[in-house]
């Protein structure tokens, strides 16, 4: 069972039930979930007090660069309050793929964070029928899915073949980078992937004159499959008014182990032990290609060999069966203990093994609570690769503000929204601040409408929302 839905607007964010085929039935949804925020809110490109332009080094030698980015989205005004839903304001601090084991530090609601490792699991949509502009969800919890964002009516002259345009939707509202393309339609047929253009090319010669072509679907190359690495689209038939998707595959976080603690790291000899945490961690045996060490806490102790074998490499850190087999983690799940494999000289030198051991591990999963409870984290996945690129921190319940109640706490005290002046319909003055910072009125472009918002060009999630806008944004800048 899916849920599916036409367009991006909130206010009362129709969906329809799917079970394998088109709408049957209209629901409502209370949680803003991939949804962008207007294009006529307010756009500030960075504050004081967020991360901006933070430089972090991993194990493996490579830098990267850290941005905060806020969201407020799908805000409305009702009955003399203004409301923001659940899910309509998060952070995030998206900074490219996060790696088991390599130290890949990021932040969240302004607190720096160390990823350890993570598990996902492959989401499949079958037999949907869709229609231009629909969005399919692509996962068991709903916060990411598929659109179909162009169904091309005859663009190439003849009847009977169309261009189509599928997007992964993200659940910060945000396209995944790479379209999946198709050529498709009753009269294309299906070479590139029923084998035949593998098999015979298009043609031995070297140029072919037009009018040796009398047929042009002849030499239509059309893909019913569309990829990108973990992720595909597979089109059963398509008219310039629908599609038949026999499937949709894709990729979703569905655990991650992070540390806001500075990892242990040392070399150690057989009998060797060391504190991380509330627990001790022992050496018991050394080999070749692995350890074993005994992990203790008040609730037990766990016994494990760790380790990597040579032939393993070439699928390390894809395969989260070979991580599983570098780590342990303690009976509380507070502390967990790794093989480093970026050791200089092998994580197995001179009879020592080298590990590495965090504390005060949190588990996040899709919907999970925060350290603030009034806030959720999602993790959110490279659809390509499989590996984890960001958290984001979002409200868990509804926000309601008023003239009176005029004040909303991001999560950990990171940002304030505070409203100024608001007569019941309209919100005439309200600002952002931060420890360090406080915006200009923002109600001007939304015209005291809603207050959604996206604070942070740098941040590689809301800089996407730049620039959808940035041409209107300059219009307005000149204008003055």
């Amino acid at each position: 069972m899916s849920l599916k839905f036409a367009g991006k607007a909130f206010a009362a964010l129709a969906v329809s039930m799917l079970i394998c085929g088109t709408a049957s039935a209209a629901i409502e949804s209370d949680r803003a979930v991939m949804l962008s925020p207007a294009k006529d809110g307010a756009y500030v490109v960075k504050m004081l007090g967020l991360t901006n332009n933070k430089k972090i080094a991993l194990l493996d030698g490579g830098r990267k660069t850290i941005d905060d980015g806020i969201v407020i989205r799908a805000s409305y005004i009702k009955d003399g309050k203004i409301i923001i839903p659940a899910g309509g304001m998060y952070t995030t601090s998206r900074c490219s793929n996060w790696w088991s084991f390599n130290d890949h530090t990021f932040t969240a609601a302004g607190k720096l964070y160390h990823f350890i490792t993570d598990e996902y699991q492959q989401d499949v949509v079958k037999n949907v029928t869709m229609k231009k502009g629909e969005m399919v969800f692509g996962n068991e919890a709903k916060t990411r899915g598929w659109q179909l964002t162009y169904l091309g009516g005859n663009p190439y002259g003849v009847e009977g073949a169309q261009n189509l345009e599928f997007k992964i939707v993200k659940t910060t509202g945000n396209y995944y980078g790479n379209p999946f393309l198709i050529v498709a339609g009753s009269n294309v047929p299906n070479v590139a992937c029923d084998g035949t253009h593998l098999k015979n090319g298009s043609t031995d010669k070297p140029t072919t004159c037009w009018s040796e072509q009398p047929n042009p679907f002849d030499h239509f190359v059309g893909n019913s499959i569309a990829t990108n690495n973990r992720s595909s689209v597979t089109v059963e038939s398509c008219t310039d008014k629908e599609v038949k998707v026999k499937e949709f595959v894709t990729v979703s976080t569905k655990k991650a182990l992070i540390s806001p603690n500075d990892p242990i790291m040392g070399v150690y000899a057989k009998g060797d032990s060391f504190k991380v945490g509330k627990a001790t961690v022992k050496v018991t045996a050394v080999g070749t290609d692995n350890a074993t060490v005994e992990v203790t806490d008040a609730k037990g102790t766990v016994t494990k060999t760790i380790g990597i074998k040579a032939e393993d490499r070439k699928i390390f850190p894809s395969s989260r069966i070979v991580c599983q087999g570098m780590m342990v983690q303690s009976k509380s799940g507070s502390e967990t203990v790794n093989v480093n494999i970026h050791n200089k000289g092998g994580f197995i030198v001179d009879g020592k093994v080298a590990l590495m051991a965090y504390s005060d591990v949190l588990t996040v999963t899709e919907g999970s609570q925060w350290t603030d409870p009034a806030y959720i984290a999602r993790p959110e996945i490279c659809a390509e690769c499989t590996f984890i690129h960001e958290i984001m921190i979002e409200n868990d319940k509804p926000i309601v503000l008023d003239a009176k109640n005029n004040v909303a706490v991001g999560p950990n005290g990171y940002w304030k929204v505070v409203i100024d002046e608001f007569d019941g319909k309209t919100v005439k003055a309200w600002h952002i601040e931060t420890a360090k910072d406080k915006t200009e009125n923002l109600a001007g472009r939304a015209k005291g409408k809603h207050i959604d918002a996206v604070v942070g060009a740098e941040c590689r999630s809301t800089g996407h929302f730049f620039s959808r806008v940035y041409k209107q944004l300059y219009k307005e800048a000149v204008s003055k």
